[in-house]
C-alpha cells in the first residue's frame, strides 16, 4: 500500500500522501513500539510538504497579479 501511494504521489490521480499516511498507520497499529515514532515523523513529514505546497502555490500566484480569495474572508 506504500508503494501505491509512493505512486500516487508521481502520478495524481492516487491520492498518495492519505494513502502513505494510512498505510504508515495501520503498520504502526500492527507493529506497535517505535513504530509510532515512525509514523508520527511521516505524519508530520506529509503536513509540512502539503503547507509549503500551499504557500509557494499562493506565493506564485500574488507574484503573478493573481488576487487570493482568502482575503476576501478576513475582511
Amino acid at each position: 500500500m506504500i508503494l501505491v501511494g509512493l505512486t500516487g504521489i508521481v502520478i495524481p490521480v492516487l491520492p498518495g500522501s492519505i494513502l502513505v499516511a494510512a498505510a504508515v498507520l495501520v503498520w504502526a497499529f500492527v507493529a506497535g513500539g517505535a513504530a509510532w515514532w515512525v509514523f508520527a515523523v511521516v505524519a508530520a513529514a506529509i503536513v509540512a510538504a502539503t503547507v509549503v505546497k500551499c504557500l509557494v502555490a499562493g506565493r506564485t500566484m500574488t507574484a503573478a497579479g493573481i488576487a487570493i480569495i482568502i482575503e476576501l474572508a478576513t475582511r
